[in-house]
């Protein structure tokens, strides 16, 4: 049972809630904290046991993932972003589309768990009417591409889940948490103008790509939990999403949760609010707050968190 601690990213578009939800005086403007990530560009860093200081990705081949997966090519990224003006709208590629064109292992398909959002505030969720690709391309070209956006308001509890290929964007005033494959490619279609605060330049976009990739049929917009049931007299358990890729659940506890991890998968534990002691199989003991992130390998065992509060689960 790995404790890890986070990488936090920049970008334009970002705020100054990191510091005051992972209690980092000094922190400044954030946009990103990946919580559980072995991705070249930013790997979680173990701050417990044998391991610490150590990169995860440094440590994942010794580790068992789960049945008939590859350590060495870690599949999710688990991320928390805090939006505080809106972001680029963009698309994700799927798996065919990146292995061809790109130097990833994986597209991107993602989920989203508002933790909390200003009034007003808003997802872009795909188009809201059906467009050529000739359409998309001159929308993107002279600006109205915002028009044919699906805009969806947003409020605390609601999940997102996009598939590769979907048109998106997290509008401003947003706080979230992220469950994704692991890649870092995006392809922006729309920037409201904004520049690069280092080279003075409109920031680029992608319009080939993103025209090549998004899908163009309009979606059904869903932002309620699969399901949310009493998993134990003390804890209820929301299922958030369900793919492919991963399982990602919110569990609720006021007392004594007690999990297990299978061969089948690892399991991330990702703490939304409250206090926590974790042990496991091994006698390891962790104490857990707000924003701490422990990676369980496959095959560990039971495992045991005590103390009141929330925290999203996920598996493969």
């Amino acid at each position: 049972m790995y404790k890890l601690k986070p990488v936090f990213k920049t970008a334009i578009w970002g705020g100054e809630r990191m510091q005051e939800y992972f209690n980092i005086p000094m922190l400044g403007i954030r946009s990103e904290a990946w919580v559980l990530s072995c991705h070249p560009d930013g790997s979680s860093i173990i701050e417990n046991g044998e391991h610490t200081g150590k990169k995860l990705v440094d440590v994942i081949s010794s580790c068992d993932i789960g049945r008939n997966y590859n350590p060495l090519n870690f599949p999710i990224l688990i991320k928390f972003i805090d939006a505080k003006d809106k972001l680029s709208i963009q698309v994700h590629p799927d798996d065919e589309y990146a292995k061809a064109h790109t130097d990833e292992k994986n597209g991107k398909t993602e989920c989203w768990y508002i933790i909390d959002c200003e009034p007003g505030a808003e997802l872009i969720l795909g188009v809201n009417q059906e467009l050529s690709k000739d359409e998309f391309r001159t929308a993107i070209n002279d600006g109205t591409l915002p028009v044919y956006c699906n805009h969806v308001p947003v409020k605390k509890g609601d999940v997102a889940f996009i598939p590769a290929k979907t048109l998106h964007a997290i509008g401003a005033g947003i706080f979230l948490l992220e469950v994704q494959q692991s890649s870092n490619t995006t392809y922006r279609a729309y920037d409201y103008q904004r520049r690069d605060k280092v080279t003075g330049q409109l920031r680029d976009l992608h319009i080939d790509d993103a025209v090549e990739v998004t899908d163009l049929t309009v979606q059904e917009t869903n932002l309620s939990p699969i399901e949310k049931r009493k998993f134990f007299d003390d804890t209820t358990r929301t299922r958030l999403a369900e793919c492919d890729f991963f399982s990602m659940s919110l569990m609720e506890v006021d007392g004594r949760f007690e999990g297990f991890a299978d061969f089948d998968s690892f399991v991330s534990i990702v703490i939304i609010d409250g206090n926590f002691k974790a042990t496991d199989d091994d006698c390891e003991y962790l104490d857990l707050k707000q924003g701490d992130s422990v990676f369980i390998p496959a095959d560990s065992g039971t495992y045991t968190l005590k103390g009141k509060g929330s925290f999203i689960i996920t598996t493969i």
